[in-house]
């Protein structure tokens, strides 16, 4: 409805200088996630070198690099993927829709061709009885696992949850990405998870051994270096690379360079950020956080604490206390009079007492999750990380505003009144109305729109 980033929205909840804060939490983990699905990119690539050439191409190029964690290939197929995205950083985002639209037509082909591939080899055979070491889980366990499946659902999708905005705010109606989400997400996260499932079982019986990444059991095709082998897996490694591409554009790059803005518009556009944070990529050296992948990977999750509490304490204050309210010119000025300074630091501290109280009951899980020794409890509240850091966050934040009230709720709202307050802006005249308004204020907008 008001056509704002993440950057801008997140100002209004926790103050124009806070804000600094929850954008630079979003655009570092953008970073550490380019620098990860980077990594994933070049093993893809690596797959498609050795289907076209030889499968001893790693040993052919040699190993002069003194690093045990990287090799010539390795680090030569990353740098070709990082070389082959950077073009696309160039393209402002609504020019990459046919990219992404691409994307989706391939990738489902991709992998359904995988499994039914994998099943084949395997002659439908599947050893699903040998994909947990555990052996039998009671009831408990099995609950708990459900649970704990469904949070690392959520858990990657946290990034993406928090900066929605950076998107949805080229929508037509707020109707045009709620639906289309609200369905396809939970539904298309289960597919992908069963193909997993089925894939990996069905390459057990061939292997015996079970292997979680598909570009994995791709690498054990090529051991029969056969022409149907190669084509194969060149194909299937192809679209996972083009699907790497795209994920790492719309998921990382540009709410990165969307964000950076942000914090340094007179120096930063989308496209300059984008590139910053291909460098800062780069520059993570992504093979030493890939040697320990499942630890790494599971930290990158578990940060899901953090982001939880800052999207819950956002949530509160538009839905409950200001009721979709948002003076927009406020929010592009830090004069003392905005409603979103609230005092001469910028920061709404009902925002951020909320926020650290979202954080606190997973933080003692969140260090289990690191292999620090924890009460067994404190893991049991972790695993619902998501849902208690976004609940506890959004909860003391109502209370705080019930007692101490912010401004900019319009007409004495209160939190229990049946009110909303959210209205269409048009940004045709934008420009002209904020010149009005720091001219003039509130009544300036008035003027500018009444001469329109």
């Amino acid at each position: 409805m008001y056509h704002i980033s993440f950057p801008i929205a997140s100002r209004i909840t926790y103050g124009t200088y806070f804000s600094i804060w929850v954008v630079i939490n979003r655009v570092v983990m953008a970073c550490v996630w380019f620098s990860t699905l980077g990594w994933l990119g070049g093993d893809c690539v690596q797959l498609m070198l050795r289907s076209i050439f030889t499968n001893n191409l790693e040993k052919k190029l040699g190993d002069t690099i003194p690093d045990p964690d990287l090799d010539n290939y390795q680090f030569m197929c990353f740098m070709i993927f990082w070389a082959v995205t950077l073009p696309f950083l160039w393209f402002p985002p609504h020019k990459l829709r046919h990219l992404f639209a691409v994307k989706s037509c391939i990738t489902p082909f991709a992998a359904f061709g995988f499994l039914i591939w994998t099943l084949k080899k395997a002659d439908g055979n599947l050893a699903l009885g040998n994909l947990s070491g555990t052996g039998k889980l009671s009831s408990s366990a099995t609950a708990w696992a459900v649970i704990r499946s469904i949070m690392s659902a959520m858990d990657n999708f946290s990034t993406l949850i928090l900066n929605a905005s950076d998107f949805s705010r080229f929508a037509k109606s707020p109707k045009s990405s709620t639906y289309s989400q609200l369905f396809a997400l939970p539904i298309l996260y289960a597919v992908i998870s069963l193909i997993g499932i089925l894939s990996t079982s069905a390459a057990y019986t061939l292997y015996g051994e079970n292997y979680w990444s598909p570009l994995d059991i791709l690498s054990r095709y090529l051991e029969n270096y056969t022409s149907g082998n190669r084509a194969g897996v060149f194909l299937i490694s192809f679209a996972f690379a083009f699907d790497q591409l795209g994920a790492n554009l719309s998921g990382n790059a540009i709410p990165a360079g969307t964000d950076m803005t942000a914090l340094l518009p007179k120096f930063i556009n989308i496209r300059r950020g984008s590139f910053i944070c291909a460098c800062i990529a780069l520059a993570i050296c992504p093979w030493k956080l890939m040697s320990s992948s499942s630890k790494f990977t599971t930290a990158l999750s578990a940060y899901a604490v953090f982001l939880s509490a800052i999207a819950g304490v956002m949530f509160a204050d538009y839905f409950i206390i200001r009721k979709g309210y948002v003076n927009i010119f406020h929010c592009y000025t830090n004069k003392p009079g905005s409603y979103y300074m609230y005092n001469k630091w910028g920061t709404n501290w009902r925002a951020v007492v909320a926020y650290i109280c979202g954080i606190v009951p997973n933080f003692v899980g969140f260090l289990g999750s690191l292999d620090v020794v924890v009460p067994e409890g404190a893991m049991k509240v972790y695993y619902l990380n998501y849902y208690i850091g976004y609940l506890v966050s959004a909860l003391v934040y109502v209370i705080l505003v019930y007692y101490f009230p912010v401004d900019g709720v319009p007409n004495g709202a209160k939190i229990k009144d049946r009110v909303w307050y959210e209205s269409w802006i048009e940004v045709e005249n934008f420009a002209n109305e904020r010149a009005a308004f720091e001219k003039y204020g509130d009544e300036g907008v008035l003027k500018a729109r009444n001469t329109v």
